[in-house]
């Protein structure tokens, strides 16, 4: 069981990076967006950024509890 552990943590990690990897180009692709936009659109546009921004951050947790009931499921399944 211990190897579906670190095969559970690996992918999870894989998974981290990939999301802060996107996470930084979508940052990056709305700051341009805001530079070209205009007067509304610019507050929808840092609104929709900040949405985005909480939604990640939702997601990050959410994860890290998974991650925590994964590890918790496999600690007991290795105990029997």
């Amino acid at each position: 069981m211990k190897s579906g552990l670190k095969k559970w943590r690996t992918e999870i990690t894989h998974h981290e990076h990939e999301n802060q990897e996107l996470v930084g180009s979508l940052k990056e692709f709305w700051e341009a967006q805001i530079q070209n936009a205009g007067g509304n659109s610019l507050k929808k546009l840092q609104n929709r950024l900040r949405g985005l921004e909480q939604l990640h951050s939702q997601c990050s947790m959410n994860l890290k509890e998974k991650e925590a009931q994964w590890s918790s499921q496999f600690d007991k399944d290795d105990g029997k």
